[in-house]
C-alpha cells in the first residue's frame, strides 16, 4: 500500500516552523547566557605579575623571568643590551625588552599585544616596547615615542615552534636594529587599543575600543546566531565539515603558513601593499625609496590584474605579488636599496641568509636561517604549497608562469619582469 505524500506546502509550512522553533530556542538560550555572564572586574591579583615587570624595568630595561633565564646568557644579554642602547640613541625613544611566558590564562588571555599595553598602562611609561615569548615569538609596540609600521621580525620570519631558543638572541637584536634605522624621530606613534576579554569571559574575543558598540540584544545575537545553525541542518554537517578541513592551515609560525590557499594570499597581498603605500608616504629620501616603489607598482597591477581577471587559481601571481610587497616594505624598514631575496623553500618565511644544497634541485639556494639549519630529511616539510591550476596543493617551486619567471620569488629585482609581463612600459 502506497502512503499518501506530505504535499510541498506543507513540507515548507513544517521547515518554517522549524526554523521559527530553532530561532526562539536560540534567543531564549542567549539571554540565560547574557543573564548569568556578567562582566566582573580584573580581580587585584592579576596585576601583581604586571607590577612585578614594572618595577623591575625602572631598574632594568631588560628584564628577563627567571623561568626564562636559560634562553639568554651573561653574552646574549650584553648582545641586547647594546642593541636597546644603539636604538635609543638613534630615536631618542626608551627600549624595553621583556622576556618572559605569556600564557592564555595569563592576565592578557595570552595576547602578546595586550600583554604590552596593560604594561604601558600599568607604568605609565611611554617607550618602545618589545616582548619575547617562552615560545620564541617577538612583539613590538611604540607608546607614546617615534615607532615604525613595519619592522617587527616575526612578520617575516616566525620562530622556529620546534625550538624556539633557536637563533634568539639574533632575532631580537635583529628586532631592534629594525627600529633603529626604521623609526623616526618626529614622529610618535600610539597602538590601536586592544581590550582583554572581562575576566568570567575569557572565550569571547578581544576587542578594540574603536570598534563601536558591541550588539547585545539577547533577541538579535538569537537571531544572528540561528542562522548558522539553520544551515547545518539544512546543508548537513559534512560538507561543513569539508569547508572548515580546507581552511586549516600547517604553520611554522603565525604569518608563514605552509599552506596558503589563494583567499589567504590574496588577502596578504592586498594588506601588505596597502601597508607599503603608507611606508612609501614617509619614506623621505630612504635608500629603499627606489626598490620599493618599483616593488609596488609591480605589486599593485599585478593583485589588480588577477582580481580582474577572477583568476582564483592564480596563486604564483598571487604570491608574487605578496612577496614583493613585503621585500619592498622591508627595503624601506632597513633602509637597503638591495634587500636581501625571500627564503627558496618557503617565501614567506622572509629573507634569506645564506645558501644550502637544495635536494632534487641539483643546486644551491638563498634559504632564511632557520631552513639552513635544518636538517637535510627535514626540508621537504617546510616547502610553502600553494593550489595549481586545478586546485591541488602543491610545491610553490613546481609552478611555473610568472613565479618560475622571477625565479620562484628569488630574483633579486622582479619588478621590470612582473611590468614587462603586464605591458607596462
Amino acid at each position: 500500500m502506497t502512503r499518501p505524500r506530505t504535499p510541498p506546502l506543507a513540507r515548507r509550512i513544517d521547515a518554517v516552523l522549524a526554523a521559527a522553533l530553532l530561532t526562539v530556542l536560540v534567543a531564549v538560550l542567549a539571554s540565560v547566557t547574557a543573564a548569568r555572564a556578567h562582566a566582573e572586574p580584573m580581580p587585584p591579583h592579576a596585576y601583581q605579575r604586571l607590577d612585578r615587570v614594572g618595577a623591575a624595568l625602572a631598574k632594568d630595561p631588560l628584564f628577563v623571568d627567571p623561568d626564562l633565564a636559560p634562553l639568554l646568557g651573561r653574552a646574549d644579554r650584553e648582545r641586547v643590551r647594546a642593541a636597546m642602547t644603539a636604538a635609543t640613541a638613534a630615536t631618542g625613544a626608551p627600549v624595553r625588552v621583556v622576556v618572559l611566558p605569556n600564557p592564555t590564562d595569563s592576565e592578557s588571555r595570552g595576547d602578546d599585544d595586550v600583554f604590552l599595553q596593560m604594561l604601558h598602562e600599568r607604568t605609565g611609561r611611554d617607550a618602545y616596547h618589545v616582548l619575547v615569548t617562552d615560545r620564541g615569538y617577538i612583539t613590538a609596540a611604540a607608546y607614546g615615542v617615534p615607532g615604525v609600521r613595519y619592522g617587527g621580525y616575526d612578520d617575516g620570519f616566525p620562530p622556529d615552534t620546534s625550538a624556539p631558543a633557536a637563533q634568539l638572541t639574533e632575532r631580537i637584536v635583529h628586532q631592534l636594529d629594525g627600529y633603529r634605522l626604521g623609526a623616526r624621530r618626529d614622529r610618535a606613534v600610539t597602538p590601536r587599543v586592544r581590550t582583554p576579554a572581562p575576566w568570567n569571559e575569557e572565550d569571547r574575543p578581544l576587542r578594540s575600543r574603536d570598534d563601536g558598540p558591541e550588539i547585545a540584544a539577547p533577541l538579535l545575537t538569537g537571531l544572528l546566531l540561528a542562522g548558522p545553525l539553520l544551515g547545518l541542518l539544512l546543508l548537513g554537517v559534512p560538507p561543513l565539515a569539508r569547508a572548515l578541513g580546507a581552511r586549516r592551515r600547517r604553520a611554522t609560525g603565525r604569518d608563514a603558513p605552509l599552506r596558503a590557499t589563494p583567499r589567504h594570499l590574496s588577502r596578504t597581498a592586498a594588506r601588505e601593499i596597502d601597508g607599503l603605500r603608507g611606508d612609501l608616504a614617509a619614506a623621505d629620501g630612504n635608500p629603499g625609496e627606489a626598490f620599493a616603489g618599483a616593488a609596488y607598482d609591480a605589486a599593485h597591477l599585478l593583485l589588480e590584474d588577477v582580481t580582474r581577471s577572477g583568476g582564483a587559481e592564480r596563486s604564483g601571481d598571487l604570491l608574487t605579488a605578496l612577496v614583493l610587497a613585503r621585500r619592498g616594505r622591508r627595503a624601506l624598514a632597513d633602509r637597503d636599496a638591495r634587500p636581501a631575496t625571500p627564503c627558496f623553500i618557503n617565501p614567506l618565511h622572509g629573507p634569506s641568509a645564506r645558501k644550502r644544497p637544495i635536494p632534487g634541485r641539483g643546486a644551491s639556494r638563498r634559504v632564511c636561517g632557520a631552513c639552513a639549519d635544518a636538517p637535510r630529511g627535514a626540508l621537504a616539510g617546510r616547502y610553502l604549497r600553494v593550489h595549481d591550476d586545478r586546485g591541488r596543493f602543491v610545491r610553490h617551486d613546481d609552478l611555473g608562469g610568472l613565479w618560475a619567471a622571477t625565479g620562484h620569488g628569488t630574483r633579486h629585482d622582479p619588478a621590470p619582469r612582473i611590468l614587462e609581463h603586464l605591458g607596462v612600459d
